[in-house]
This record gives structure tokens, sequence and C-alpha cells, in this order.
């Protein structure tokens, strides 16, 4: 029985995935695009986008699709399935998926992050029932209610701007003083007049009785908010991955320059990479880079 081993196959159909299905296609290189959620990646989990060269002002949802619309228009191959395992046995790299198992010459990792989940007392009786991890997917259930964002990044002060504008008030609320978003972002949200600070100030436990009612933080004080989202940082998706030696120790994938790592054939992209900034344009440049050096092994 023969089986088709396909040149390139990409695991995830985000910024740096699409990116590099387009350069491969555009080369004629055989790919295969695998993504488990929305074509487009964490981006359509994002509320505005106004920091990617020539466009100044999109909604997340609509960047994704016009990045799965280009991907399409170059007749890039898109499945929707998850994969389970990453195996490399003879030159050849096996990728099973719940429905099938695929095979492939050399693969780019695009599988990006998941949101940190929060840990504190009753957090998971309160999963879905007041706890968030996407203002825009849920931020509108909560119009005119009081709801609180948790945490200091560039993350958690856009989706605090965008449910600024749905919500009665937002508190963000921020284990230290200092915030690693940029300062034009935090003016913005500063300038919101319905938005408050508590900032060196944690969330010590939930309080409700079928859904979030109130929040105790960490001065004892307690306020009232239907819901809250946190932003605690990302985990990488790497736990498919049954290759040695290529993650640092926080889960990331180990990439040069050229987006390989110390396995032959092997390549990442985008945010699940060892490299520090995670934005849309270092995503696009990864995945070129990472399509290039396939192409360089392949022809």
């Amino acid at each position: 029985m023969s089986i088709k081993i396909n040149d390139c196959i990409i695991i995830g159909a985000g910024p740096a995935g699409l990116t590099a299905a387009i350069y491969l296609k555009r080369a004629n290189i055989d790919v295969l695009v695998v993504e488990k959620g929305p074509y487009g990646g964490k981006v359509n989990f994002t509320a505005i986008v106004n920091n990617y060269l020539g466009i100044e002002n999109i909604s997340g949802p609509d960047l994704a699709m016009k990045f799965y619309a280009h991907a399409i228009d170059n007749n890039v191959k898109i499945i929707s399935d998850d994969v389970l395992s990453v195996n490399k046995e003879n030159e050849i790299f096996n990728i099973k998926t719940e429905s099938e198992s695929y095979y492939a010459k050399t693969i780019i990792v695009a599988s990006g992050t998941q949101e940190k989940k929060l840990e504190i007392e009753n957090s998971m009786k309160f999963e879905h029932k007041g706890i968030s991890y996407c203002a825009i997917c849920d931020g509108p259930l909560y119009k005119n209610q009081n709801v609180a964002v948790i945490g200091g990044g560039i993350s958690a002060i856009e989706e605090a701007i965008y449910l600024s504008s749905i919500a009665k008030k937002v508190y963000l609320i921020h284990r230290r003083a200092e915030f690693r978003a940029d300062e034009k972002l935090v003016n913005e949200l500063k300038n919101k007049s319905n938005v408050q600070f508590l900032l060196n100030t944690t969330v010590k436990s939930l309080i409700g009785e079928k859904k979030l009612e109130k929040i105790l933080l960490s001065d004892n004080k307690t306020i009232e908010v239907s819901a809250i989202f946190p932003y605690l940082g990302q985990i990488p998706n790497v736990q498919f991955l049954n290759l040695p030696n290529i993650l640092t120790d926080q889960g990331y994938i180990i990439v040069d320059s050229n987006m390989e790592t110390t396995i032959k054939g092997l390549y990442a992209a985008g945010d699940v990479t060892n490299y520090s900034l995670k934005q849309i344009a270092t995503a696009v440049g990864q995945g070129a880079t990472a399509a290039q050096s396939v192409i360089r092994l392949i022809k």
C-alpha cells in the first residue's frame, strides 16, 4: 500500500503558518496546513489590530479572514483537525491527527500559544460562568455590567480598551505598577472614563453562587463584577511533539535565525518559538523565513 509523502506539513493556520504556506505554494512545493481552531489563529480573538504595517485599524476577525482568503487565493490546502503526535522515522515525519495519519519530508510548527489559566480559589467553579479568556468572544455578554481584566501586557491593555466600549465599568488589575505594553496603549486606556486601575494588586478568590458575583483582592477589599478576563501569559502548544531536545524550559521551540531546529527538516515559526517578541508582524516574517528554509532543503 503506497502512502503520500508531502513535501511539507504546516501545523497551525495563524499568520506564521499561512505566510509559510503561501511562500511554499508560490515555489511549487507540495504543502498541507493542519489547524484545529479557527483559521487565522489567535488573531480571531483580538479586538482591534492597529500596529500591522499598511493596515491602520482593523478588527482581529476581519484581519484573520483576509489572511485566510489570501491563502485560499494561492490554492493552499487547509484541513481542520487536531494533531495528536509528531514523530520522525527514517527521515520521514509521521503526523497523527484525530482522523488521519500524514507523512512529510519537512514540518513547520506554527501552533502558537494558549492563555495561562487563572489558578486561584474557586477558579474552576467559574469557568464559563464569569471567567473568560476571550474578550471579543464573550465581552458582549456583559454589556453595561462591571468586569475586570487581569494582567499588564499588551493583550490585557488591548482587551481592556475593547471592553471599555461595552461594559459599565472595567477594573484593570495588575500585580505591578509597570506595564509590558507600549505607552500609547496604556495612555489610551487611562483616558477611558469608565476604567479604574488597581495596581500592585492580585485576586485572592472568586465569590458567587451559580455565577461570578464578586472578587476578593489582595488588600482584602471586594469588588462586584460579572466577569473577569485573565491575560496572565502564554503556554506554547507543543504537547504533540514527540521529538527530543528541541524545547526551552518553558516549552518553546528552539530555532536559529533560519527557523531551523536541531532536527533536520523540522522548523518552527511564530509565537511557539523561543523568540521573545510575539506579534503578528514577527510571526509573518518568521513564517516566510521558515518557508525559504524548507524550499532550500527540498530543492
